[in-house]
């Protein structure tokens, strides 16, 4: 009986030690580093692969918090919203700094520092200018699905700016009115919460602050003696983030469709063509994270099929202009992106002109080369001189190019004489006497 009673205070003993273990299996909240996740550049699907690999990564290291430095010209609305939902569903809080000197949360931005539980900027940056733009047309104010597009993203910004205690109605005036705002500005109307002008400075200013995150809660930041660890880019993330640029992918399929052009006119040469492969390929990559516009790559091969044309016809020109306006037009629509992201005039004139006059430059050696007489094989027979080793009449045995064939002619020709190939008749060669010469 005695040992009854002291079974159960032991049982209790002992689940409260294991509660108190799991407790303190990881290290306190307080105590992880902050992480540091660097944005630079247009906020495209790669940018936010690694957002979300970041934010995956301080939730699992307890971090206290996770400071995202930004500078971007915007990106695509698609990806935005993934970002802003990334952020608002992390569990621990995020601090987003525009900077350095210099740095700008346009468009798109505006959002991320609008979803972030403290937002601090340099004191030399700027903030604003996010209506939506429709990537290929006039963008005119009159546009309804446009007027959709801008008041369905000011009710995500007002709804970001109440939920951190921002001003709702500037934050939506930066989408409906195109609004922008400088570091100082920003911060006298309440969209930020303070200018910083390093990360220690920040990181100084944070300490000892109350932020409040998620659902409401409220976290004091405790941040004397914190590790600080910057998370960049992996290696996949990079080498996606160079071919999600739209002026690489526009070289990849310049490159693919000329490499496997000058296979084709010049059969096996076999660098071209894998060149043309591998460009192409990388290209299909670039295109699962930039909206293609199919119509502008078929364009492109159109403006390359009037060029192949050109050479075969005569048009005086009028083919090839047409094809280098094919390719400067479909190089235009290339890609959906908003126009800070588009592909430069220039660009697109110099690349086109290039391709175009290397594409007539290799098809006119090609067609060249067609013309040539063979310089290999029976047919390469024709036209050479050779010696009659019989009489033929009509036919007998000639020694053309140090070999024997059986021959023909139309008129006798004695032994020893130097005859000339006309042409070939199955396997028997057809010749004629060679005038003024004799046989060696």
């Amino acid at each position: 009986m005695n040992s009854r009673r002291l079974l159960l205070p032991g049982l209790l003993v002992a689940l409260a030690s294991m509660g108190a273990l799991d407790a303190v299996s990881g290290p306190p909240a307080r105590e992880g580093p902050v992480i540091v996740l660097r944005l630079q550049g247009p906020l495209m699907p790669v940018a936010a692969d690694y957002l979300e690999r970041g934010l995956k990564l301080a939730g699992t290291r307890r971090a206290r918090l996770v400071l995202l430095e930004l500078d971007t010209p915007g990106g695509l609305v698609t990806v935005v919203r993934r970002m802003v939902q990334s952020i608002l569903d992390q569990p621990v809080p995020v601090v987003v700094f525009v900077g350095p000197a210099g740095a700008q949360a346009a468009s798109g931005g505006v959002f991320l520092v609008l979803a972030a539980d403290a937002a601090l900027m340099a004191p030399v940056a700027d903030m604003g200018a996010a209506h939506p733009i429709v990537p290929m047309g006039q963008n005119r104010p009159e546009d309804i699905g446009l007027q959709k597009a801008a008041h369905e993203l000011a009710a995500l910004a007002r709804s970001l700016a109440e939920h951190h205690g921002r001003d709702p109605d500037l934050s939506a005036s930066m989408v409906l009115e195109s609004r922008s705002f400088s570091a100082q500005e920003a911060l006298a109307a309440g969209l930020v919460d303070g200018l910083v002008a390093d990360r220690q400075e920040l990181l100084a200013w944070l300490h000892g602050r109350s932020l409040r995150h998620g659902d409401g809660q409220e976290v004091v930041l405790d941040l004397e003696d914190v590790v600080v660890e910057s998370i960049s880019m992996n290696a996949r993330e990079r080498i996606l983030s160079v071919l999600s640029e739209p002026m690489v992918a526009f070289f990849l399929l310049a490159v693919g469709l000329l490499g496997l052009y000058t296979e084709i006119t010049h059969p096996g040469a076999l660098l071209p063509g894998a060149v043309g492969v591998i460009g192409l390929l990388l290209f299909a990559l670039s295109s699962q994270f930039l909206p293609v516009n199919w119509l502008g790559a078929g364009l492109l091969g159109l403006g390359l099929g009037l060029l192949v044309l050109e050479v075969k016809i005569v048009s005086y020109g009028a083919l090839t202009i047409g094809g280098l306006v094919c390719m400067m037009v479909g190089g235009l629509v290339l890609f959906d992106v908003p126009p800070e992201m588009r592909l430069p005039r220039s660009l697109l004139v110099g690349v086109s002109l290039g391709v175009g006059l290397v594409a007539v430059f290799l098809l006119r050696l090609a067609v060249r080369a067609q013309r040539l007489p063979p310089t290999m094989g029976r047919e390469a027979l024709v036209g050479m001189e050779g010696e009659s080793l019989s009489d033929l009449n009509p036919e007998g045995k000639v020694l053309v190019h140090g070999e024997y064939y059986d021959a023909s002619s139309d008129l006798p020709i004695g032994r020893g004489q130097a005859v000339v190939v006309e042409a070939l008749d199955g396997r028997r060669l057809r010749v004629r006497q060679a005038p003024g010469r004799q046989g060696g």
